[in-house]
């Protein structure tokens, strides 16, 4: 997966590295948009739990989670790597001079990131559309469509996207032609269709005429 190539070209342990990593995972692991991110704080939260609480599009605030490897990189760079930029604000993200780490920022590392682990023109939104190199946003539709892939419910994604209208969600979705397959599998198998009887009775069919 792309994601994971991009998250293995980033194998430094200088803070910055490390920063970065953990900006990667927390993108793909929650589906926040990047200024989302930039909005979060040390103490918004939870180390242990995951929880955490974000001001949302349209200033409402919502909750999500991170988890499993996100939240790992994310203990590791609060408690280890962020104090040694010497943060000089609250933000959970700092830049190098301590200060909050902007949108601009981000997508600029995204870019710079991206290209050096050989993402340019590989990304294919699930529209079809081609993206040339990977962004804070489509980390964002890979989200979602990797929670899709595994049968989570619409309702639950539209959720973690933090999306006030179902019809927001649906467009970041669209199945592969592999999730279709598995779905006539199970839709055929729930109606009793043995093909393997089918084909015995198509060839009995024949040999009589």
């Amino acid at each position: 997966p792309l994601y994971q190539t991009l998250l293995e070209s980033i194998a430094g342990t200088p803070a910055f590295d490390r920063r970065d990593r953990t900006i990667v995972s927390m993108l793909f692991n929650t589906g926040l948009r990047v200024t989302e991110l930039c909005s979060l704080r040390v103490d918004s939260v939870d180390l242990e739990s995951g929880d955490f609480l974000v001001l949302g599009k349209g200033g409402y605030l919502r909750q999500g989670l991170v988890s499993g490897r996100a939240l790992w990189e994310l203990r590791w760079w609060v408690q280890r790597y962020r104090p040694l930029l010497r943060p000089s604000t609250r933000a959970l993200f700092v830049g190098p001079m301590g200060g909050p780490l902007g949108a601009m920022q981000i997508q600029v590392m995204f870019r710079k990131r991206s290209a050096a682990a050989g993402i340019h023109g590989r990304y294919q939104y699930p529209s079809g559309a081609t993206l040339g190199l990977l962004t804070p946003h489509s980390l964002r539709h890979l989200h979602a469509s990797r929670l899709l892939e595994i049968g989570v419910h619409l309702p639950v994604i539209q959720s973690s996207l933090g999306h006030l209208s179902l019809s927001s969600t649906m467009v970041y979705l669209k199945p592969s032609q592999q999730s279709l397959r598995e779905a006539h599998s199970r839709l055929d198998a729930s109606m009793g269709d043995d093909l393997n009887l089918l084909e015995i009775e198509l060839d009995q069919d024949a040999m009589a005429a």
